[in-house]
């Protein structure tokens, strides 16, 4: 092959030859400029090499400003024509056309390049530069920031806001705007943010806010649309048919309706979504088929409305039925991997085709919009890139008081909450919730991201604060479900008849004496002691939202602060002094704090499996339950042998309908989806058997899978496609058919996830196991499972062999419980003295002692069986030589002795077989 050398380009003389074609009279000093604002800004702020400008960008950028420019001059031409008839002279000079240029321009570089900064200090200095180099125009520009969006749409935006109980945030609201100007000059946008920025539901505001006005400006009948994300079939409204027809060409109406389609590329493989040869027959992919349904639906639209335009069809006296469906957006969610972004070059250029590999194409329509969402883009490749406006979602996008105020808006009709009980709880939520989020921020770290390193724990950052604050949401809710739950108690009150305090405050009963439950006092006739249970209940959920997640060093510094945090509180929550804040919970008898060990429960002996229950599982135990019982995804996470899959197997999956599911790298995300699949049909099928056909219970079954090992999932570069899968479930609801390409909704399936730490030594991080990405763990109530203390690994260890030791012979064995207890603590301190002196290195990577050696050797032990008959010498007469009378512990000092002979075997051959030298 011949090789040949590429040079850089002239920019500055390309630049002006663009702008001289588009008629810019000042082009030479433009172009000479705007080259020297690229250059600034490509040294002085994009920190990755995919945000560098090119000249594909450069060229949006003059389009745009060509636009804008033409926009002036087309209102100039107007005054003009208005002034000419009412006698005066308007005179353009030169200076104004230069004004005019310079700013169509500047609107241009803001609008296409601003919403790719990372931070406030990254827009401010994108605001220097600019200023610098066009004066005039940049500081017009941020004077009069709000007029350059659409102000029908912000409206609308905002009413989307209030209809969803949403807190009003400028800064969101103008992330959503800009994604709106983007769409309408781009056809490709990339999202891009932390988790819990908010990149999901900008889009989804966007397309709701849109629907509205659609409805509002061109629909005869004022009723709203929901758009459906996963419905590929269009539903017909009543359109005002005159107002659309007087539209020319493809521009129908101006805030056309939207239908959003999520996909997840990272779910399936390249071939379910691109397509592919088997048997020689070419099969469909799912994305080849969304964009096929796109086109003809867009082509149809066309078709019946210049139809209906026709002559024959001028003097209709009737409303047409449109298709409502005008625009498409596909939304495509995960990393923008290579191994199916490359397919979709084509798409993205001017050729704007989707290649296939049975050699068709696949056109994608101006009325489809593709809209791409991921945490960064360094495994973007530059190409794709520069095809896309990017649209960056910064930490302070969004706040976790969004989520808090989204709660607190329609708490009252779920649950007994009185005024005076919100309002205490927004002043606690005040005092305790900021000071914790920047505690956790700057001293404590989550169990899954601790020890794997800066670069993985920066990649799976999330915005402070959301996902403890969800996780709160979460548990509180569960907590009032249980004992504030407003349906529930009106019912009971309604059965039972209200209190005799209640009685002599109202009138006589009416249909609706549930709802004067409205003030405290009246309350507390029901429940006792409401203000301070409500604040208990409130304690119990931050403690395990904020603290419930993080790594086992962090247990000690994280309780003493949640405890002086909760007591200076305005409204103060008094925890008991000893122990940490994670050994208390909430009697219901009480209303108050009392240890889990003081906590009764039939569960404490040992159950049919073998399973011990001790405080430390019982807390786990307590939360899995309330949780699941509330339908809320969970993830254990903690060190190996913590007793994180034997909690679950034992204390919930034999509770209920359940399968368990063992990730590991062969474990496909096909194979997940079947597995998923095949029992959730199986749910369904019967819900409709059990109430005549309609499967509308409110209180229908679930199928719970437990995923164990979840980091152990197959990779495909920086992502895993079973847990992209999970995510999808998680996010959307349902999954895509792989045969017929159509949305499955997988309501009645529930998940609780374990996984070990990826910093735990053994674990292969990087290898068979995966730091998790934290837009699938957000999605769950992390907790982690803690090392248990030496005292109750010693209680847990000992239970079993002083069973064990019980079932030996009479006399044979004595002082069962001092004698195991002896067995264990010395098990212990030889395990922890193992671990201290016997570290792993890479040439003695096998030197890994976890808990599950202690246990192998406790069950080692227990495999000799008690009733085996010793083998006795000759019995000596009285009288004759060697005969002594022994005492009752004497003779059982031989069978001791054979038990501890069996613990040094049973040690020796768990952790001396592992060593390679003798010294």
């Amino acid at each position: 092959m011949r090789p040949c050398a590429l040079i850089v380009p002239d920019l500055e003389h390309i630049v002006s030859v663009y702008l001289q074609s588009y008629g810019f009279r000042e082009y030479n000093s433009l172009a000479r400029r705007m080259v020297l604002l690229f250059k600034h800004l490509g040294t002085q702020l994009w920190r990755h090499q995919q945000q560098r400008i090119n000249l594909r960008q450069m060229k949006q950028v003059l389009y745009l400003g060509s636009a804008k420019r033409m926009n002036a001059v087309y209102q100039e031409k107007i005054v003009h024509k208005e002034k000419a008839e009412l006698g005066t002279s308007h005179k353009k000079d030169q200076c104004s056309v230069a004004e005019t240029e310079e700013d169509s321009l500047v609107f241009a570089i803001r609008e296409l390049l601003t919403p790719g900064t990372e931070s406030d200090a990254e827009f401010t200095m994108f605001l220097d530069i600019s200023r610098q180099i066009f004066p005039i125009s940049t500081s017009q520009h941020v004077n009069n920031n709000s007029s350059l969006f659409d102000q029908k749409v912000k409206s609308a935006v905002l009413e989307i806001f209030k209809e969803d109980h949403m807190e009003s945030n400028d800064m969101f609201c103008n992330k959503i705007l800009e994604l709106y100007t983007s769409l309408e000059t781009s056809n490709t946008v990339i999202l891009s943010g932390q988790p819990g920025s908010g990149k999901t539901k900008a889009h989804h505001t966007l397309a709701r806010a849109l629907n509205m006005l659609n409805y509002k400006m061109y629909s005869t009948t004022q009723t709203k649309d929901e758009p459906d994300s996963q419905n590929y079939l269009p539903a017909n409204y009543k359109s005002n048919f005159k107002a659309l027809t007087g539209k020319d060409g493809q521009d129908f109406a101006k805030y056309s309706k939207i239908d959003v389609v999520h996909l997840f590329p990272g779910a399936m493989t390249p071939d379910q979504l691109l397509g592919s040869f088997e048997d020689g027959v070419w099969q469909c992919g799912l994305l080849e088929k969304v964009l096929r349904d796109s086109y003809t639906m867009c082509q149809a639209t066309i078709a019946f409305i210049q139809n209906m335009t026709g002559p024959e069809k001028k003097n209709a006296k009737y409303q047409a039925e449109l298709p409502s469906i005008l625009k498409r957006w596909l939304v495509m969610d995960g990393h923008l991997d290579p191994c199916w972004t490359d397919g979709l070059k084509t798409m993205l250029d001017n050729e704007k085709r989707l290649s296939l590999g049975s050699g068709e194409g696949v056109l994608l329509k101006d009325l489809t919009n593709i809209i791409f969402e991921t945490t960064d883009l360094r495994s973007a490749s530059p190409s794709m890139v520069s095809h896309c406006s990017v649209i960056h979602f910064g930490p302070a996008t969004t706040h976790w008081s969004s989520l808090y105020f989204n709660w607190k808006q329609t708490a009252t009709r779920k649950w007994l909450l009185t005024a005076e009980g919100l309002k205490m709880l927004d002043e606690i939520t005040q005092d305790v919730f900021p000071p914790t989020i920047k505690f956790l921020t700057q001293t404590c770290q989550t169990a899954l991201l601790t020890d794997v390193g800066g670069e993985a724990t920066a990649a799976n950052s999330v915005t402070p604060g959301v996902t403890e604050t969800s996780a709160f949401i979460s548990i509180f809710s569960a907590l009032l479900d249980r004992v504030m739950n407003r349906e529930e108690i009106e019912k009971k009150v309604r059965r039972e008849g209200p209190p005799t305090s209640v009685k002599e405050d109202t009138p006589p009963q009416s249909r609706n004496i549930g709802s004067r439950l409205t003030n405290t006092s009246q309350i507390e006739a029901v429940l006792p002691n409401y203000q301070e249970n409500l604040k208990n209940m409130f304690a119990f959920a931050y403690i395990w939202a904020f603290g419930g997640h993080l790594h086992d060093r962090y247990k000690e510094s994280f309780s003493k602060f949640a405890h002086d945090a909760l007591y200076r509180a305005t409204h103060s929550v008094q925890l008991p002094i000893s122990g940490h804040v994670y050994d208390y919970y909430i009697d219901e008898k009480t209303s108050g704090f009392a240890k889990w060990s003081e906590r009764q429960q039939q569960d404490r002996i040992k159950n049919l499996a073998g399973f011990y229950v001790t405080p430390e599982v019982d807390r786990y135990a307590y939360l899995l339950e309330l949780l699941i019982s509330a339908n809320q995804p969970v993830l254990l996470a903690g060190a190996p042998g913590v007793g994180k899959s034997s909690l679950v197997r034992s204390m919930v999956l034999s509770k209920t309908s359940s399968t368990m599911v063992n990730m590991s790298k062969g474990f496909s995300s096909s194979v997940l989806q079947d597995l998923i699949l095949a029992h959730v049909q199986a749910v369904q099928n019967k819900n409709i058997t059990r109430v005549g056909g309609a499967a509308g219970n409110q209180d229908q079954p679930r199928h719970l899978f437990f995923l164990d090992d979840l980091s152990m999932a197959p990779n495909i570069g920086r992502y895993q496609p079973p847990h992209e899968l999970l995510r999808s479930i998680l996010t959307t609801g349902g999954m895509h058919d792989k045969q017929r390409k159509q949305f499955q909704r997988t309501k009645e399936a529930a998940f609780i996830a374990a996984t070990t730490l990826p910093s735990a030594p053994g674990t292969g991080l990087g290898l068979a196991c995966q730091v998790m990405t934290s837009r699938l763990t957000r999605r769950f109530v992390n907790l982690t499972v803690f090392t248990p203390s030496e005292d109750a690994l010693v209680t847990l260890f000992s239970r079993p062999l002083q069973t064990w030791l019980e079932e030996f012979p009479t006399y044979s064995v004595e002082h069962h419980t001092e004698f195991a207890r002896a067995m264990c603590q010395a098990l212990l301190e030889l395990h922890q003295s193992v671990k201290d002196k016997l570290r792993p290195s890479p040439s003695q990577a096998h030197y890994i002692f976890s808990l599950h050696d202690i246990n192998k050797v406790v069950q080692g032990m227990q495999l000799m069986s008690p009733r085996t008959h010793i083998k006795k010498g000759k019995t000596k007469k009285k009288g004759e030589k060697g005969h002594n009378r022994t005492s009752d512990s004497e003779s059982s000092a031989p069978m001791m002795k054979v038990i501890a002979q069996l613990w040094c075997h049973e040690v020796t051959r768990n952790f001396g077989d592992r060593i390679l030298h003798t010294e």
